[in-house]
Order: structure tokens, then sequence, then C-alpha cells
């Protein structure tokens, strides 16, 4: 995994491990304290939701507000976006 994730995902494993009552001394692996709580990686879920808006706004109509702001293209080698309504 790469830096960031390892970030990302530190304060998630963190909050499954606190009750749990383990503690870093304990030396439990990461994918230990995941199946015992059963639940995803915070990752595995942004990333379904993304898809899940992508998809929900794929199929909005061109027209509307919404979907002219998260398709509007941003200016090369600018950190400003540029919306045309």
């Amino acid at each position: 995994m790469n830096r960031d994730v390892l970030k990302i995902n530190a304060p998630d494993q963190w909050s499954l491990q606190k009750p749990l009552g383990v503690k870093w001394y304990h030396h439990v692996p990461n994918d230990d304290v995941r199946r015992t709580t059963k639940q995803p990686h915070f990752l595995d879920i942004a990333q379904a939701q993304r898809f899940s808006l992508f998809s929900h706004t794929a199929r909005m109509p061109d027209e509307t507000d919404a979907k002219k702001t998260l398709t509007a293209s941003s200016a090369v080698g600018s950190n400003s976006y540029s919306l045309t309504l």
C-alpha cells in the first residue's frame, strides 16, 4: 500500500481497535481486527460511493446544473476551474 492509503486507513483502524480494547503493545494484526469486526476498509466504502455518484451523474440530463458543475473541465496549468453554465 502506498503511504497516502496508510494515512487514510490509520484512523479507521484505530476506531475499530478502541471498542475491542486492542492496544498498540498487543501487536494484533490489522487484518485480525478487520475480520473480528467484519468491517470493510474505509477506502473501499469511499470508492463504492464515488462509483455510485459517477453512475448517478452519468444518467443526469446534460442541462442539469449539477452535471455541468461536476463535469466542468479545469484550465490547463491552472488551479482555477472554468465553469461554463
